[in-house]
């Protein structure tokens, strides 16, 4: 198996196919994918991830530059879905911590947890900016909305 950094995944293939439905377990794995930083850019560095039609699916590839991995490698990873480098805090709000909020309030357990490399916009997703809020000050406005109706 290869590790993400989210969750022990292993390359999708014909015959064998690992993923959240498969093995019907309790957790839901996001993948948020960061444009390029303008450094990245500027030193003319390209991304590794190819997306697929299938919204849950992505491949990693050696970059060109690479010494790790032959130019050739390529791995196949299913998430319950991928967020695209166009997709804004509240996409990622709406496809996740939006039924946190109702989960919780219907009193089942809730994780939020973000794990990733420095610089690959962990604080960015969860805090966001005073402009772009991200996911904990999303979720809490969503819940303390909610909170009158339940009383």
């Amino acid at each position: 198996m290869k590790s993400t950094g989210m969750a022990q995944v292993a390359p999708s293939t014909p015959t064998a196919k690992y993923s959240y439905a498969a093995t019907k377990e309790p957790l839901e794995v996001f993948l948020r994918v960061r444009p390029l930083l303008k450094s990245e850019v500027d030193a003319k560095q390209s991304t590794c991830v190819k997306f697929m039609d299938d919204p849950k699916l992505i491949t990693i590839c050696a970059p060109e530059n690479g010494t790790t991995y032959h130019a050739q490698d390529e791995s196949r990873f299913e998430f319950t879905k991928v967020f695209r480098m166009a997709d804004g805090q509240q996409d990622v709000f709406a496809g996740t911590g939006e039924v946190l909020v109702d989960n919780f309030i219907a009193g089942k357990n809730c994780l939020l947890f973000a794990y990733g490399s420095t610089n690959a916009g962990k604080t960015y997703t969860v805090n966001g900016t005073e402009n772009e809020p991200g996911l904990i000050p999303r979720i809490l406005a969503k819940l303390f909305e909610k909170l009158p109706a339940l009383e």
